[in-house]
């Protein structure tokens, strides 16, 4: 762009902001030919009733209260565990590494919580199904599922609202930590 095109444009957007200003001023309001810009807060327009459906998901609070019990029991029986409590949609909504966690149940954590909630049931079902049928067990690992114990459904009045998973637990206990967590979560 040359100096006087940088000029020019300057010059074209001053302009344009001074005339929405005054515009605003004047109490004109939006033109129907221009978009309409939405401010947080505003009702949302549904321009489909009934195309759309509500999901219901566990809440961070809801998430965090999963971790903090996991967290204080592991710590009392020793053990350095990862958590991770993912929503209906698949994303982190808490997570807890705990000194002396090896960095690898980062990733077994996130991939068992996911799994667990994709298929909306435990891990641990996924490898005894998988113990009986190497096919099965492939198919798992390919669509980026785990057959590690460990992950599984968050449950509030019958629904899926999340996942949790635990990785690191001493002699395969993983489960009973999240058993831990799911009998201190109250929806």
């Amino acid at each position: 762009m040359t100096r006087i095109s940088r000029m020019t444009a300057l010059t074209l957007l001053a302009t344009t902001l001074v005339a929405a200003g005054v515009s605003a001023q004047r109490g004109d309001g939006p033109r129907p030919d221009q978009p309409q810009v939405r401010v947080t807060g505003d009702v949302p327009h549904d321009p489909a009733p009934g195309a759309t459906m509500s999901k219901p998901t566990i809440s961070a609070k809801g998430a965090q209260t999963i971790v903090d019990a996991i967290a204080t029991y592991a710590a009392k029986e020793h053990q350095a565990v990862s958590i991770a409590v993912v929503d209906e949609g698949g994303n982190l909504v808490a997570f807890k590494r705990m000194d002396g966690a090896t960095l690898g149940t980062i990733q077994a954590v996130m991939t068992k919580s996911v799994s667990a909630l994709r298929l909306q049931s435990s891990t641990s079902n996924f490898g005894q199904l998988a113990q009986q049928n190497v096919g099965l067990a492939m198919g798992f690992l390919s669509a980026g599922f785990t057959i590690l114990g460990g992950g599984q459904p968050i449950r509030a009045n019958g629904e899926v609202v999340g996942a949790v998973a635990v990785s690191g637990g001493v002699g395969g206990q993983d489960d009973a930590l999240i058993k831990v967590g799911l009998d201190a979560f109250k929806p």
